[in-house]
């Protein structure tokens, strides 16, 4: 098949979930385009640079695109002139950048794909447009992650994702939450269909060599006696990911319980960088607290690999922003770290408290505390936890499962597009 697939952008060290799905088309023989709004500091890995084109709708030769389009006629006078006449409206910038998306998608190599599948619901709303205007007529499906189907919806006017409804295929959402968020937001269920993100095979513990551990993934490890207890935290510095509470949490640990040793390392950045780090500085576990910044995933699943406990501490943004399920927390069930999270958006779905992790209500940094205390003081537990993990994430999040269904729901839009057959 030949399958477009449209994303903000690429790479992304924070959306490492999408090039794992475009790396589960290409591994099965498939052949990937990606348009991609904005280029980003990042490496394509290296089995994909041979296998995948990208193009970028924020670039020079989109420019020329939108000249031959108008041309050849690929792009006409009245899609222009309907387009020009927002100009002089509100939403000038949103009106620019769907005649990019639109001009992009115009191109003779990407207009005829089999498939095209939209990552994040804003976006996917631009490429219905352009479909519905007939830049081109391929299936359209669009994947939720957590923002688009809970800010947007609740911020945006009522009806904002109709055309979207309308124009595609079929929806995905990552977890369940999400798509009863969509049901709401007017999406017919029949539409939906849940396709949780999905976890490489080949991850495990011995993904680095820079924190060597014997363990295989799935066992639990205790933590040499005399050393620290590691707590690492992974995310963008944005408000639903929890990371004040995490901190705040961390110095009640070390004020009330100066027995308990302990090294909690935070990789990422973000907006939040100056408060958090103000935060962290000003409390008892100060001397406790280290920032990594960001870093490849290499040394993301190293640091993941040689922590007793993954902490993600996320909530509900003021904004209504949620998580869909984050990535972490897979990867942390998956090479064997214990997951202390929320009990929040789709988490739950996965980490079942005190089987195959625990949860915490959100913004409670006391139970944090206590979690951590009893995780810390309970080796049994962590293991455990860590143990009955593995056989849950690779339940729900094998990449080759997930990789199948993908298949099957691009050969199903396939078959209705040709054939106007009911989608199973």
């Amino acid at each position: 098949m030949n399958i477009l697939i449209v994303t903000t952008e690429f790479p992304s060290v924070s959306q490492t979930f999408i090039a794992d799905h475009i790396a589960s088309m290409v591994h099965r023989g498939h052949d990937l385009t990606v348009v991609s709004l904005a280029r980003r500091p990042g490496v394509v890995q290296d089995d994909l640079k041979a296998s995948v084109t990208v193009r970028y709708v924020r670039d020079p030769a989109t420019l020329g695109l939108f000249v031959s389009g108008l041309a050849t006629g690929r792009l006409r006078l009245k899609w222009l002139l309907r387009h020009l006449s927002k100009l002089w409206g509100r939403n000038i910038g949103q009106t620019l950048k769907q005649i990019a998306v639109d001009t992009a998608l115009s191109a003779p190599a990407v207009r005829n794909m089999d498939v095209v599948h939209v990552h994040f619901g804003p976006l996917a709303r631009l490429v219905a447009q352009a479909r519905r205007a007939g830049i081109f007529t391929s299936p359209l499906i669009a994947t939720f992650h957590g923002y688009d189907a809970t800010q947007i919806i609740r911020r945006m006017p009522v009806g904002y994702y109709r055309i979207l409804f309308e124009e595609a295929a079929l929806l995905h959402s990552v977890s369940e939450r999400i798509q009863g968020k969509l049901e709401g937001a007017g999406a017919s269920p029949e539409q939906i269909r849940v396709r949780r993100v999905g976890l490489p095979r080949g991850l495990s513990r011995d993904v680095g060599n820079r924190h060597p551990t014997p363990e295989i993934a799935g066992e639990g490890r205790d933590a040499p006696d005399g050393a620290p207890l590691r707590i690492v935290s992974v995310g963008r510095f944005v408000e639903k990911k929890g990371l004040e509470y995490a901190i705040s949490s961390l110095h009640l640990l070390a004020a009330l319980r100066p027995d308990l040793h302990f090294r909690y390392d935070i990789i990422g950045d973000g907006i939040l960088n100056d408060r958090l780090r103000a935060l962290a500085s000003s409390g008892s576990a100060a001397e406790h607290i280290h920032f990594a910044g960001p870093q490849p995933r290499s040394m993301v699943l190293d640091t993941i690999t040689a922590a007793d406990i993954l902490l993600q501490p996320s909530v509900t943004a003021s904004t209504g922003d949620e998580e869909g399920i984050p990535v972490v927390i897979m990867e942390a069930m998956k090479l064997g770290t214990t997951v202390l999270a929320t009990e929040h958006a789709g988490i739950p779905e996965l980490v079942e408290h005190r089987v195959s992790g625990c949860l915490v209500p959100e913004r409670d940094a006391y139970a944090i505390f206590q979690a951590l205390t009893e995780l810390a003081e309970d080796a049994t537990l962590r293991k455990n936890c860590a143990a009955r993990a593995l056989p849950r994430v690779t339940e729900l999040h094998d990449a080759s499962k997930i990789a199948l269904e993908l298949e099957e729901d691009y050969r199903n839009v396939m078959d209705v597009a040709a054939t106007g057959a009911v989608i199973s």
